[in-house]
């Protein structure tokens, strides 16, 4: 404060003239007061000049005080901005190397989806081209109607007034970008917003996963392959019973038993069920020649889908041998040489030379071995079936967890139902195909993603023959008036049929509730 009263005295010495100014006013005081006859009207201004001094040595106090204030504000302000702007350097950096590195492509497009100028080095690898000042669905070469959805994903977005989120929308956008090269590029959506909240513009990330698409693929080509090992090696008499099944249906010379077909149902039924059975043996040239095949019988006569199986009799012969040389390649030359084989424990055929050894013979002894020998437990015999499904599944897009086996696992002899088990695997498709929903739709229902099916059994009488198989699934059950409108498209009147009767139809190989194949 010392510093402001020398201040204010200069001044009052500076406009008041006298050096000793202070003096000459304390002098000038005490004759006033000596003689207050003639000065006592001065006498306030006397007062009022020393407190005006002091007001003015305040307000000098209170600027500086200011003073001090802003130059505090101004350093540190300055040391802010200093702080923000190193901040900023850094930032620009950082894009500058993002932008000019080769990892994710980086793009941004308005809301007219105009591409910028600014985007990052990969994309001219990534995109084979400069996306600048051209529209996105041009840089990644959509078609006519991919083109419109875009196009109208846009007007959405820029519109903000859509129900649906950003992501949401985004999800109907492309994905993934295959290049002619093969390599596989990955594409995600960001959005770019405005200071008010509003999209101005969106995001484009580019990655390149062709490594992880080609380390994906050859995951489940190593998991094909091993399914298809234990698939054969678990069914060996499955398999051998199919190829021979097979030839004698499709290439026995002296007389193919699909010559003596009476209907295209019947014919039609039989063809299906060969590619159920192919699929479960991963047999995919039987399966897809097979398939072929049902896209040339629509709308043609009997004798007309005999004829085109006769034409296609080279390419079943070959489809055949290659589907019997594979497994040879894995299992040996002998697998389909040595015929069908039976696995039996040790103590069973301890136990079967003990009676013989005791010399037991006649009815027990042909029991026992007709029991042990002769038949397989039914689970089985139905376990083709959950590696159809399963395999179904995979094609479709659907979850599906291990079939789940629950009753009496009793042993019968196979063959004496045959007929039977070979229907199961249309049933299984139907299953599949028809019943399960598709892993969104499930969760959107509140169900778990992954389905479940199960198999009951039971015995049904005393002598064995009579057995109940309940299949149940966790899917969205059949519609039938879906089934009826379905079938009167296809020409059929079903104004007499029954919801049971309708139910029938589903089994026959031509129907189908899928809009196409």
């Amino acid at each position: 404060m010392a510093r402001i009263a020398n201040k204010l005295l200069r001044q009052v010495k500076r406009y008041f003239i006298h050096e000793d100014i202070v003096e000459k006013a304390a002098h000038l005081a005490a004759l006033m007061k000596e003689k207050p006859e003639i000065f006592s009207d001065y006498f306030p201004l006397a007062d009022g000049l020393i407190g005006f001094i002091e007001s003015i040595e305040q307000t000098y106090n209170q600027y500086e005080e200011k003073n001090k204030t802003v130059m505090r504000n101004l350093d540190l302000s300055s040391n802010e901005l200093n702080h923000a702007n190193r901040k900023l350097e850094q930032l620009n950096a950082s894009i500058n190397a993002m932008l000019e590195s080769l990892g994710p492509g980086l793009l941004f497009f308005d809301q007219e989806g105009l591409c910028s100028t600014t985007f990052s080095k990969s994309c001219l690898e990534y995109l084979g081209e400069n996306p600048g000042n051209k529209y996105i669905w041009d840089v990644l070469k959509l078609k006519n109607k991919d083109s419109d959805s875009f196009k109208t994903l846009m007007k959405y977005i820029g519109n903000n007034d859509s129900a649906m989120s950003f992501d949401e929308l985004m999800s109907l956008a492309p994905q993934m970008k295959i290049q002619d090269d093969g390599r596989y590029f990955k594409i995600e959506y960001r959005p770019l917003k405005s200071h008010n909240n509003k999209s101005n513009g969106v995001l484009v990330i580019i990655t390149d996963k062709t490594d992880e698409e080609k380390n994906k693929k050859l995951l489940e080509e190593k998991t094909k392959v091993t399914n298809y090992i234990l698939r054969l090696s678990k069914n060996r008499n499955g398999f051998q019973k199919f190829t021979k099944d097979f030839h004698d249906y499709f290439l026995d010379f002296e007389g193919s038993e699909y010559l003596y077909e009476q209907s295209n149902e019947s014919l039609s039924r039989s063809v299906h069920t060969f590619k159920g059975l192919a699929a479960t043996f991963c047999s995919d040239g039987i399966m897809n020649l097979i398939h072929d095949l049902e896209e040339k019988f629509i709308g043609k006569s009997l004798d007309d889908c005999k004829i085109i199986i006769k034409d296609n009799h080279t390419k079943f012969s070959d489809a055949l041998r290659k589907t019997i040389q594979e497994a040879e390649n894995v299992f040996g030359s002998e697998f389909i040489a040595q015929g069908e084989t039976i696995t039996i424990k040790k103590e069973k055929l301890k136990k079967l030379y003990d009676l013989l050894n005791e010399g037991i013979l006649g009815p027990e002894i042909a029991e026992i071995y007709y029991t042990e020998f002769m038949t397989t437990p039914i689970w089985d015999i139905l376990t083709p079936l959950d590696y159809h499904m399963q395999e179904l599944g995979c094609r479709f897009g659907k979850n599906i967890e291990r079939t789940i086996f629950t009753g009496e696992n009793f042993n019968i002899n196979e063959d004496y139902y045959k007929t039977f088990f070979s229907s199961l695997t249309h049933i299984a498709r139907n299953i599949v195909d028809h019943g399960i929903e598709y892993p969104e739709d499930r969760k959107m229902f509140g169900k778990p993603e992954n389905s479940t099916i199960s198999f009951q059994t039971e015995k049904f009488s005393k002598n064995g023959l009579w057995f109940r198989l309940i299949i149940e699934d966790d899917g969205a059950g059949i519609d039938t008036q879906k089934i009826r409108e379905i079938l009167n498209n296809n020409g059929k009147n079903t104004d007499q049929y029954k919801d049971s009767d309708l139910l029938l139809e589903i089994f026959q190989p031509y129907f189908t509730t899928k809009n196409s194949a």
